[in-house]
């Protein structure tokens, strides 16, 4: 069997599949705004993330675009801690 023929996968799911929605799914906060409630400093989100500025503003206000539409749409909020 050639190298490459393990690697294939036979289940290709369709990413549309009704399933895959759910309107009361808890919604999980993205990963920059759960480090800045976390506390970490500015200096590492900005090296870990690798974003400045405007575009690290940017992110956290999408961030919370979307933990506001998730509240207002009723879905719980995932928030794990992390170190």
């Amino acid at each position: 069997m050639p190298p490459d023929a393990a690697m294939e996968l036979e289940f290709d799911p369709d990413p549309n599949h009704p399933s895959l929605f759910a309107d009361k799914t808890p919604h999980e906060l993205s990963g920059l705004l759960r480090a800045k409630r976390n506390q970490w400093p500015p200096r590492v989100l900005v090296e870990m993330f690798g974003l400045e500025g405007d575009r690290l503003s940017a992110a956290l206000q999408r961030g919370l675009d979307q933990e506001h539409a998730a509240i207002k749409a009723g879905r719980k909020i995932h928030n794990p801690r992390f170190a």
